[in-house]
């Protein structure tokens, strides 16, 4: 098993693609992932997801009765690789549409392709939602899927953790990535809280590359920070509050989510530790989480299958879109179908995925709050669904 997840990285390393039989006349699509890297663990799950729905799917019969082929190449989160991998995803492999599962530092040359070329460019999963998707004027080849929505999640944030201190308003710490798109989430933020009364007494941006979480623990602890927040990569978050907990910290920490969380928050198993997801956690026992499993093992998914549902999330809605596309179908009329997409995500979502020719993201989203019960020794949830419109 060793020996053959191994040379299955290095052959995502190298980019692969999954093919169907010469000749055949299928809808081709292009994914540009970290499948691999330091920030893998938040994006390669939402990859699998993904590819076990089209698996499935193709293995039904496709889409108006032509098979969904996949490009799957692997960008590590790197710059550099994005820009090969958009170029040759639009100019060589001619696909009628681009998606990114990555961090915001990749978003930049394939948003200029898309443009450029009029391919259309679905930000899928765990890749943020840009704020080009937003309404009222959102670019026309961007759209967005995604669990993160940079604007929605500050105010649901500072929301929550207002209302789980009682209505008060505590000392608060906050930490983000030097990444441009985490940079505009923490500052959201932090606008949000100092206009409802928070005191922000430490805001950390730490590297990229950061590895040891204690300094940054230590000057939030010194701080006197009751609850701490971030904004950005999921492992960021997980990291410090593994710090913290080194250090002795009694305060709370409220994380925004990756297609990790519910394994993290097990994993840790303090009260102290609550997540804000936009997706439902499979310990809710929804009927699409025994599909996804059955899927997960069918087609071997390397992660477990409470990761993969933002994958599926967007499997559903390339679906929806194509079926509206028809056949053929290319990239100009794959955007029109798009801006008419309405998908029940089956529970894993709190509304639909509805899009329009003025909102490429949702008319709104939907956050739940989870964290361990020591008393009940499992994941619970302390707050249903908050609806918070896109605006």
């Amino acid at each position: 098993m060793r020996v053959e997840r191994s040379l299955l990285t290095i052959m995502l390393g190298l980019g692969v693609m999954a093919t169907a039989p010469a000749g055949a006349q299928e809808y081709k699509l292009g994914v540009s992932a970290a499948i691999t890297g330091p920030v893998a663990s938040t994006y390669a799950p939402t990859y699998e997801g993904l590819k076990i729905y089209i698996d499935r799917l193709n293995d039904r019969g496709g889409i108006n009765g032509h098979r969904v082929q996949m490009v799957y190449l692997n960008n590590q989160a790197l710059l550099s690789r994005a820009v090969t991998d958009s170029k040759r995803l639009i100019e060589e492999e001619k696909v009628i549409a681009l998606i990114n599962i990555s961090t915001s530092a990749t978003y930049a040359p394939m948003a200029a392709d898309a443009k450029r070329s009029k391919t259309p460019l679905v930000f899928l999963g765990s890749a943020v939602c840009p704020p080009d998707v937003y309404p009222p004027k959102p670019e026309p080849q961007q759209f967005c899927t995604s669990f993160n929505v940079v604007g929605e999640d500050s105010k649901a944030i500072v929301q929550v953790i207002k209302e789980l201190s009682g209505g008060t308003t505590a000392k608060l710490g906050l930490l983000g990535v030097d990444i441009p798109i985490s940079h505009l989430g923490v500052g959201l933020i932090e606008k949000v809280a100092k206009q409802t009364g928070f005191n922000v007494v430490e805001k950390i941006i730490v590297p990229p590359t950061a590895a040891d979480f204690t300094p940054y623990a230590t000057r939030f602890k010194d701080a006197g920070a009751a609850w701490i927040t971030h904004w950005g990569p999921m492992n960021f978050g997980v990291s410090l509050f593994s710090s913290l907990t080194r250090l002795g910290w009694t305060g709370n920490y409220l994380s925004i989510t990756g297609p990790t969380v519910e394994m993290d928050t097990v994993k840790f198993a303090q009260d102290n530790f609550y997540v804000l997801p936009t997706f439902t956690f499979s310990v809710e026992g929804l009927p699409v989480f025994k599909e996804i499993g059955e899927a997960a093992k069918k087609y071997g998914a390397t992660y477990p299958a409470d990761t993969l549902s933002l994958g599926w999330v967007g499997g559903m809605v390339l679906e929806d879109a194509l079926k509206r596309c028809g056949w053929p179908c290319s990239a100009e009329k794959l955007q029109t179908s798009m801006e008419g997409v309405r998908v029940d995500t089956q529970g894993i979502y709190g509304g639909p995925i509805d899009w329009s020719p003025t909102n490429h993201i949702r008319s709104a989203v939907y956050y739940k709050v989870y964290h361990w019960d020591s008393a009940q020794k499992r994941v619970v949830r302390v707050r249903d669904w908050l609806r918070i419109p896109v605006q």
